[in-house]
């Protein structure tokens, strides 16, 4: 069964794919109907959620993840977190939470991502809390036969560089920031007897004022993967590095990351499209462009951050969103492609935008050109100043495989 996206209402729309009894995965897309007070909108985004859950037949249990994409998180966060959409849940309806200031399009104050697996039990989850990682940093994890996910997020610094007062406009503090997020990451995974070169599947690190800050993650980032075994001839992690905020301002990075135990050799093959796109480290960055996860009856094929870059390396048609937005798609296309699916299959993308004006006539072109993208639009510059968009996301594709549990 392909994805099929389906529209619940003007501000809500689904994704799906599987059948019922195999584990159904589906994918939420939810913003506030009415403009308003931050609350009024928090009440519209959850009861057109669970609306759309009912009207699904879909437990609330059901739940994996959910992405709040906020105007003003130092104002908004604690609300969310707080709310059915938080930590104000039972510990069976517990997902993971990501809240990350990047203001979503059309004025809105909030916006949602949200997963959930049919099938999933209560039992199947608990909550793992990581120490020194941030008020609500936490990792869920779910059980599954033969293997555990590991959904983590939140994570923030919590403590002054080591150099002193830090300034927030010191390229030193993003590094050690960043650095020591990454140790506490590792860390927490070889708590629970995992690697980042043996099991992370997926990062997402976000930093605020990217075109300040960037330049300090990537070295950390490079320096921490070398001493453990993440190079070039081994490989890196898929991920997308962007522009976002969280509640603390004095935290630059924020961290969100999701890995698997009993991750089988084989079993996650990395994916590159040469002849659109060149290896990341050739220009001094330390990530994989794709990769595809398989199962017996599906595979998951993970899509980088990917703006309008060329085989060189080189960014393409500067100053020209619209054209970009094209490049973007067609190198999406050629990962998705090499990993076995195309642009069909997407089951969750986020389009980030450096300017907001430009929104009406990248969602027109998106609905025109490719009508059914399940997509989220938001505000998010991106790690170089003349890239006006990147595209990250998640396909799901029928697969056969004896070789691996069922998903």
């Amino acid at each position: 069964m392909r994805v099929v996206c389906e529209q619940h209402s003007p501000t809500c729309r689904i994704s799906r794919f599987g059948p019922r009894e195999q584990a159904e995965e589906v994918h939420l897309f939810v913003q506030p109907y009415e403009d308003g007070r931050f609350e009024h909108q928090l009440e519209q985004v959850m009861e057109q959620y669970h609306a759309a859950l009912e009207s699904l037949d879909l437990p609330r249990h059901t739940a994996v993840f959910r992405r709040c994409f906020l105007s003003d998180a130092a104002n908004q966060l604690h609300d969310v977190m707080a709310s059915a959409l938080g930590l104000g849940v039972s510990p069976a309806e517990a997902a993971a939470v990501s809240c990350i200031e990047q203001p979503p399009i059309h004025y809105r104050k909030i916006a949602l991502l949200a997963y959930h697996v049919r099938g999933i039990e209560p039992s199947e989850k608990s909550m793992l809390e990581i120490p020194e990682a941030g008020r609500y940093a936490r990792t869920l994890a779910i059980e599954r036969p033969e293997r555990t996910l590991l959904w983590t997020t939140q994570m923030t610094s919590r403590r002054k560089a080591s150099s002193g007062a830090c300034s927030i406009h010191e390229t030193r503090c993003a590094i050690e920031q960043t650095r020591g997020l990454l140790s506490t990451y590792r860390d927490h995974l070889g708590s629970q007897g995992a690697s980042l070169l043996d099991n992370a599947l997926r990062t997402w690190i976000f930093v605020q004022n990217v075109d300040m800050h960037y330049a300090g993650m990537v070295v950390a980032r490079r320096e921490l993967f070398a001493t453990e075994g993440l190079t070039p001839e081994s490989h890196y992690i898929v991920a997308t590095g962007i522009e976002g905020q969280n509640a603390r301002t004095q935290s630059l990075i924020t961290f969100d990351a999701l890995a698997m135990l009993g991750l089988e050799k084989d079993q996650l093959v990395f994916v590159d499209a040469l002849d659109h796109l060149n290896r990341t480290d050739e220009y001094g960055v330390t990530f994989e462009r794709s990769a595809r996860l398989d199962h017996a009856d599906r595979s998951h094929i993970y899509l980088a951050g990917t703006a309008a870059i060329d085989a060189e390396g080189q960014i393409v048609h500067p100053g020209d969103v619209m054209r970009q937005t094209d490049r973007t798609l067609e190198n999406l296309s050629a990962l998705l492609e090499a990993g076995g699916g195309s642009l069909d299959d997407v089951a969750m993308m986020i389009v980030y935008l450096r300017d907001p004006s430009d929104a009406e006539r990248v969602v027109a072109h998106l609905d025109a050109t490719q009508p059914g993208l399940p997509f989220v639009i938001v505000r998010a510059s991106v790690c170089r100043s003349a890239w006006l968009v990147e595209m990250e996301g998640t396909a799901i594709v029928p697969n056969r495989d004896s070789r691996w549990p069922a998903f």
